[in-house]
């Protein structure tokens, strides 16, 4: 996002190129990527913040919160796609 602001920043040419870069199949699966990695960080800080608070911690919730943190890290990236593809 930074590069992104300070490519506008820059000019009209710098931000066709990072448009182009990102607008690129690479650059899309990129962009994929690092949307699943945020959700997934955001939704093992939540798992962490119950941890805090002392529920969860047998070994049998420790796996199924972590099951439940990966398959919330796919569909929130899944809706945010879905969103930047079919609805603007």
């Amino acid at each position: 996002m930074a590069g992104f602001l300070i490519a506008l920043a820059s000019g009209p040419e710098a931000f066709a190129i990072a448009q182009l870069c990102v607008s690129h199949p690479l650059g899309q699966i990129a962009l994929f990527g690092y949307s699943l990695a945020l959700f997934y960080h955001a939704c093992n800080g939540i798992r962490h913040l119950f941890w805090d608070a002392v529920i969860g911690l047998s070994i049998p919730a420790v796996y199924k919160s972590g099951q439940v943190a990966i398959v919330m890290a796919l569909c929130l990236t899944a809706a945010l796609w879905s969103v930047i593809y079919f609805v603007v």
